[in-house]
């Protein structure tokens, strides 16, 4: 396939995919969007399937995980205006979820069930966290820079 996209193993069985993906749905179902969250930007709306959603959504909370995990580590500048990082925090997660969904939508679109399964797996989840983290390294620079 292409660089990128999710291979198929065709070792697994339909049951076993099956599984993954129930565990998956039965995950999402119970969490809450988080206020302003994922859904607002990311919302499948009428059309989309339950497998290209939950794509969608497993996207949105690997990239809402990583930022969060991101923000928490980084070194922060002494006398650094508090409510300016905030500010630059909250626009950030809003331009990466909108870019997530732009990037990984058609990919997804393509063949959901595949992307499920790879998202719920760890090579999935770090193919969508090096994203993020090259679209933060590129933010960052740009906020060094002015």
């Amino acid at each position: 396939g292409a660089a990128g996209q999710p291979q198929p193993r065709p070792a697994r069985d339909r049951a076993t995919v099956a599984g993954i993906h129930a565990r998956a749905h039965e995950t999402m179902a119970a969490r809450q969007a988080p206020p302003g969250g994922a859904g607002a930007v990311g919302a499948g709306g009428p059309g989309v399937s339950r497998e290209t959603q939950l794509a969608l959504d497993l996207v949105q909370q690997t990239v809402q995980r990583h930022l969060a995990s991101w923000w928490l580590g980084r070194t922060r500048v002494d006398g650094e205006d508090h409510g300016k990082a905030d500010l630059r925090l909250l626009c950030l997660r809003k331009s990466l979820l909108r870019k997530a969904d732009d990037t990984y939508r058609p990919m997804i679109a393509k063949d959901p069930d595949a992307w499920v399964t790879h998202l719920c797996n760890e090579r999935g989840k770090a193919h969508v966290q090096s994203w993020v983290q090259q679209k933060v390294d590129e933010f960052v620079s740009k906020w060094a820079e002015g």
